[in-house]
């Protein structure tokens, strides 16, 4: 494995000790390919210890349908495009899948249960008789609730009861009107951005306090990326909020062709758009990077061996259940029917986890070994599929990321 890569003109970055090194000789220098180390797999033992007693958040897919035609959206192709029925989840698939996920979390010290979609708010009386269920419990612990909606149907009496029942409320919006409805489209019309604006705002006026800590907004950059109009957009509000970059779908790759590299005039956008157009995947940003990077360098030791891959425990952090009642890993993995852990009738299959971190495992062995960022690596049971193509582009991407650190543009 190469030690030292170029970043920048006499600026290396050392992959022994994680950090910056300038030097005007060329550095170059190899390390044993056995100083990888990966997490998994993981004992069927220390699986059944936490999946039993700690599991921590469920996220319930209460609707396939949505109300809006997101087109770089993961499921625009597969689901909202084709010709079969959009199905909705039953109380009693919920009602299963919560009295479960109570049983096998008695010692987290603070649960979660999540609405997801589709868009959640169309399935708004499940959302109802699920809360009410869970408050019927007389739980120990404290249990939050949490949705991840496009605004759309927000209106006084779902603001209220948010509030009532102190949801943790994450909105999609991608920025400014112009930016927004480029591709967040409505099924009817094309401009969702001033509905949406208008349904925050019966949220907000419930309590703005509370909503400072409780509201987020999730943005997805797509091209063309304003990235300078984007951010002051989200900056003047009180509010978190996260950008996410865009999931080269098949619709968005046809979408993306039509944007041409030569019309753009500025060399830096000029570059940041070919990273859309050479179907760039979702990667480590900058900011992340530079965490990672003071964090080693305060620590002042090598980070070696070190981990390649974001891996969790399958099933501990969260589960997510399909409108069938079939358990996934996560939200980010509901496309792979490979990747189901489970139902609500028969649990999660603890030998289906140790066997999926033993092939995670046997994959980092093949593939990742001499790589110079495994330990930025984003890779996990979800993105696995990726293989090979996104690798190139994600040590690309931490180039350009590092580059930007040395620049003094993070």
């Amino acid at each position: 494995m190469e030690r030292y890569i170029e970043i920048v003109d006499q600026i290396y970055y050392d992959s022994v000790w994680n950090k910056f090194v300038k030097s005007k000789k060329k550095l170059h220098s190899n390390v044993p390919k056995n100083l990888c180390r990966f997490i998994p797999p993981y004992s069927r033992e220390l699986v059944e210890n936490n999946l039993s007693l700690s599991r921590q958040q469920l996220i319930l897919c209460l609707t396939e349908q949505c109300n809006l035609r997101c087109e770089y959206c993961i499921y625009y192709n597969t689901k909202y495009q084709a010709t079969g029925p959009l199905k909705k989840m039953e109380f009693e698939i919920a009602k299963k899948a919560i009295i479960e996920f109570l049983e096998n979390s008695k010692i987290s010290p603070r649960r979660c249960i999540s609405f997801y979609g589709g868009e959640p708010l169309l399935n708004f009386d499940l959302i109802r008789a699920c809360v009410e269920f869970v408050e019927s419990q007389n739980l120990l612990h404290d249990m939050d609730f949490t949705i991840t909606t496009n605004g759309v149907l927000l209106n006084k009496e779902i603001a209220d009861y948010l509030y009532l029942h102190r949801f943790i409320v994450s909105v999609s919006i991608d920025g400014p009107k112009e930016i927004h409805n480029r591709y967040r489209k409505s099924s009817r019309t094309n401009d969702s951005f001033e509905t949406i604006i208008n349904n925050i705002n019966y949220l907000i006026s419930t309590d703005p306090n509370y909503w400072r800590e409780s509201l987020d907004f999730i943005g997805v950059l797509a091209p063309p990326v304003d990235i300078e109009t984007i951010s002051d957009f989200f900056e003047i509000t009180p509010y978190r909020f996260t950008l996410l970059n865009c999931d080269i779908t098949h619709h968005m790759k046809e979408l993306l062709s039509q944007f041409t590299i030569d019309s753009i005039e500025d060399d830096e956008e000029k570059s940041h758009q070919k990273m859309y157009l050479d179907n760039k995947p979702r990667t480590n940003s900058a900011f992340i990077l530079e965490a990672q990077l003071t964090k080693d360098q305060i620590n002042r030791k090598p980070y070696l061996p070190f981990s390649a891959g974001r891996y969790c425990v399958p099933g501990l952090k969260r589960t997510f259940v399909s409108v069938d009642g079939d358990y996934y890993i996560c939200e980010k993995d509901d496309q792979n029917r490979n990747h189901i852990i489970g139902n609500i009738n028969t649990g999660i299959d603890h030998e289906k986890l140790v066997k999926l971190s033993q092939e995670a495992k046997q994959f980092h062995e093949d593939h990742c070994t001499d790589c110079w960022a495994s330990r930025f690596c984003p890779m996990c049971f979800a993105s696995m599929s990726e293989y090979p193509h996104c690798c190139e582009q994600f040590k690309s991407s931490t180039k350009e990321a590092m580059r930007a650190i040395l620049e003094g543009k993070v």
